[in-house]
C-alpha cells in the first residue's frame, strides 16, 4: 500500500490528500472540474506517482465511453426462469467438493 501524499498548493490555499485527488479524478469523468480543481489536481500529480496512475486510469476510461457509450447504457433485467432459478439454488446448496 501507498503512503499518502499531501501537497499544499499557496495558490489554491488547500491541502491535497490522495484520497481528496483520487475523487476529483473521479469527478472529472461526469462534470468539468473548476479551474482552482484542475490546479490542485496537477499540482499533486506532479509528486504522486500512485495518483498519477489512477488518473491515467480515469483517462482512458473516459476515452472508452466517449467512444463506445452503448456499452454502458442500462440493459434491461434478465428474468430467469423457474427452473433456472431452481438449478441455481440446487448448485448453491450442493456440498463443495
Amino acid at each position: 500500500m501507498h503512503g499518502t501524499i499531501v501537497i499544499e498548493s499557496e495558490s489554491a490555499g488547500h491541502i491535497s490528500s490522495c484520497a481528496e485527488i483520487m475523487s476529483l479524478s473521479s469527478d472529472s469523468l461526469t462534470r468539468a472540474l473548476t479551474a482552482g480543481e484542475r490546479l490542485q489536481l496537477r499540482l499533486h500529480l506532479m509528486g504522486c506517482d500512485w495518483c498519477t496512475r489512477y488518473a491515467q486510469q480515469v483517462k482512458a476510461l473516459r476515452v472508452v465511453v466517449q467512444k463506445h457509450p452503448e456499452w454502458f447504457e442500462a440493459t434491461p433485467s434478465v428474468k430467469l426462469s423457474a427452473e433456472a432459478r431452481a438449478r441455481i439454488r440446487r448448485s448453491l446448496r450442493a456440498p463443495s467438493l
